[in-house]
């Protein structure tokens, strides 16, 4: 190829760089007017939305662009534009494997985010309820944990859609690479905020059963399928202190909330009395993308 077909092709690449800005641009005069349609309204973040809109973005990308990249070119312009709303930060635990979280949050809220660096899951969970930061990052309960962090988040709300304690919006990443695991390394992070969970066409929610005796998993999973319930017990634990208390957090599939009318069931068939069924709250599942897409 000569120099001058490629000095031509080149032209035309800086043509398509500006028609991007000028997309950019345009999209970002429509989000203010967005802004302005809510104004007074305290809920900014959609993740719900968010996660739709990128998969119908996957659905579109035909052309053979890396689909991990167009994700967090998206993530990026979403991140834009609700910081544009305001300041807000985002509180990130970071012992034990805590630089995982830290760019696991970097990835998905964006590089130009402000974020504080939390030593224990309970200094996130207080940061966040306290209002010092908008969002937290943490990792999946551990069900070796001694102190799992998910039980402080047992608190029965007040009001539909609120309550004392911040709920689960979203788990990171969005996407996984088919054939690779998470991010390359395993990790997967949750990230709860002050608001209620916002629904997209295809969610999981995490739920609290407060049980007053043990049951085994092989029990409870029975019985939630007997209910109609699709959930993996995704751990659970028991204090000393309560004995009456044993606690299962359950993933399961769709958004639901501790009213959902299967969990009524529930207590006839595992013959143990129920304390207590807690919505911790909801996220987008995570999308599958193609293993070519994975940087």
């Amino acid at each position: 190829m000569s120099e001058a077909e490629l000095t031509k092709l080149r032209d035309e690449i800086d043509a398509i760089d500006l028609e991007l800005l000028q997309l950019l641009a345009r999209r970002d005069a429509v989000s203010g007017r967005v802004r302005l349609a809510k104004a007074g309204d305290d809920v900014k973040l959609r993740p719900g939305r968010e996660a739709d809109i990128l998969r119908s973005l996957l659905a579109a990308n035909k052309g053979g662009f890396p689909e991990r990249s167009m994700l967090r070119i998206w993530r990026e312009i979403f991140s834009a534009s609700l910081a544009s709303q305001g300041a807000y930060s985002t509180a990130v635990l970071t012992q034990d494997g805590g630089s995982l979280l830290w760019d696991q949050a970097r990835d998905h809220f964006g590089a130009g985010g402000t974020y504080h660096g939390c030593a224990t899951p309970r200094r996130v969970l207080e940061s966040v309820a306290g209002g010092e930061d908008a969002l937290g990052i943490l990792p999946l309960p551990d069900p070796e944990d001694t102190d799992p962090w998910g039980q402080h988040l047992l608190v029965q709300p007040k009001a539909a859609g609120g309550g004392d304690a911040p709920q689960i919006i979203a788990k990171l990443p969005f996407w996984s690479s088919a054939g690779a695991n998470k991010n390359g390394n395993g990790e997967t992070a949750l990230v709860i905020a002050m608001m209620a969970p916002d629904p997209s066409t295809n969610d999981r929610t995490l739920a609290a059963i407060d049980l007053a005796g043990e049951v085994s998993a092989n029990r409870l999973t029975s019985a939630l399928g007997a209910a109609g319930i699709d959930a993996a017990l995704a751990a659970r634990w028991h204090e000393t202190a309560a004995p009456e208390r044993w606690v299962n957090l359950i993933d399961m599939a769709g958004f639901t909330d501790a009213d959902d009318a299967r969990f009524d069931a529930l207590s006839d068939a595992l013959e143990v009395p129920v304390n207590q069924i807690l919505r911790l709250g909801c996220f987008a599942a995570p999308s599958v993308i193609k293993a070519k897409g994975k940087s």
